[in-house]
């Protein structure tokens, strides 16, 4: 497994910096097959803070029951579509980011590895279940 990482930096209308990161994993034909034998393709392997925290919030208020929390729920779903979540199925086709925060970006960049690491080791993982026996001594 490859990943590429790029970086840019542009400017918004109003002058502000805008970050941006493109990544994109190449996988081998069989650890593709692994991740679709495992669905692992819409595993959410980054989400923004505020997407954590609707997601939460909404999960909250939809727990509660009452009239206030259903529309607080419905308003955190609605603000989370606007939010940051990266799938493993992201990962490997490819996706562009843009963000106004450069240490959000930088955190977003962290996970990308680190799920990409995580994604590698689970497939290396779940090639082990084929019947073979280990024995360990202990």
């Amino acid at each position: 497994m490859l990943l590429k990482i790029k970086r840019a930096q542009k400017s918004s209308m109003m002058g502000s910096a805008v970050f941006a990161l493109d990544f994109r994993a190449e996988v081998s034909r069989e650890e593709r097959d692994l991740i679709d034998k495992y669905k692992l393709g819409k595993d959410i392997i980054y989400s923004s803070e505020n997407f954590r925290k609707n997601a939460v919030t909404a999960a909250t208020a939809a727990d509660s029951g009452n009239v206030l929390g259903i529309a607080n729920s419905l308003t955190a779903t609605v603000t989370t579509l606007f939010n940051l979540k990266i799938t493993t199925n992201d990962l490997i086709n490819g996706k562009h980011v843009e963000m106004k925060d450069l240490g959000e970006l930088l955190s977003a960049e962290e996970q990308v590895v680190t799920a990409c690491n995580n994604l590698k080791a689970y497939l290396a993982a779940a090639k082990t279940f084929d019947g073979r026996e280990d024995t360990i001594e202990i």
